[in-house]
């Protein structure tokens, strides 16, 4: 004859570990919006790319670039080069001169962005 409370305990058993191979990991995430405060704005790198790709900031602006993906990146540009930064890690440049600013990530060159500074 079959135990009812094994056969319960197994099939609760089987399901919390189903469910919880369902689960997302968790990705930190950060609101570009949110951290827009008193002369910094951020680019949130994520999914192997910049958002936003393009932004318009004043002379003495800080940018802050976040790395919420799993993988390493940099920030390159003719004026200035990051670190690499690991998931969580971030980088800051001040933008004291008006004019254009193309970057790309040095591990991954197709991820590309642009600062314009007036």
């Amino acid at each position: 004859m079959i135990n009812p409370i094994r056969l319960w305990s197994a099939a609760f058993f089987m399901t919390a570990i189903v469910l919880s191979g369902c689960q997302p990991a968790a990705t930190p995430t950060v609101n570009p919006k949110a951290a827009n405060n008193g002369g910094s704005d951020t680019i949130v790198i994520e999914g192997f790319a910049f958002n936003p790709a393009s932004i318009k900031v004043a002379a003495g602006t800080e940018v802050v670039w976040v790395n919420n993906d799993a993988a390493r990146h940099d920030i390159k540009s003719d004026t200035f080069t990051s670190p690499l930064l690991n998931q969580g890690e971030s980088f800051r440049h001040t933008f004291s001169q008006a004019g254009r600013y193309d970057y790309y990530c040095g591990v991954h060159p197709s991820m590309q962005g642009t600062v314009i500074v007036e």
